[in-house]
């Protein structure tokens, strides 16, 4: 078991977007004035991390999947679309079920917030080896 980084996941959900709405592009930024719309950008929101057991960790990673468009009926039909295609994502081949998905319009923008789980295992350190060992053992009478 390997880590899933946040990249790994971020480019799940991009596989995902890109396979449904091959027509809208994905933007590596917030969409800003002179871009146009219809677009998709993926923003990170939270990363949860905590010990489970062992060399085991759970990670939560929570994104808001923003959608840029000029109407609000297109918007609502997007965001329906997304609790389909987000339920299950591919990360590092292994599928990951997408968790709290819920969505709003603010501001002329959808944003679909959805969390992922992932189990990751860490790396056991590399330990050196000692270079020599003497050992001397006497008996004392």
């Amino acid at each position: 078991m390997g880590i899933a980084t946040t990249n790994s996941v971020i480019q799940g959900i991009g596989n995902i977007l890109n396979s449904h709405y091959p027509q809208v592009p994905l933007m590596n930024e917030e969409l800003s004035q002179g871009m146009t719309a219809p677009s998709f950008y993926v923003k990170m929101v939270k990363c949860e991390h905590e010990q489970e057991l062992g060399d085991r960790y759970k990670r939560r990673i929570s994104f808001d999947i923003q959608y840029h468009d000029s109407g609000i009926v297109n918007m609502h039909s997007i965001a329906e679309q997304l609790f389909n295609a987000m339920e299950l994502i591919s990360i590092d081949a292994m599928l990951c079920r997408g968790k709290g998905m819920y969505y709003e319009i603010s501001g002329g923008i959808l944003h679909f917030f959805v969390s992922y789980e992932v189990v990751v295992k860490r790396e056991p350190a590399e330990v050196s080896n000692m270079q020599k060992l003497e050992l001397r053992r006497e008996l004392v009478i």
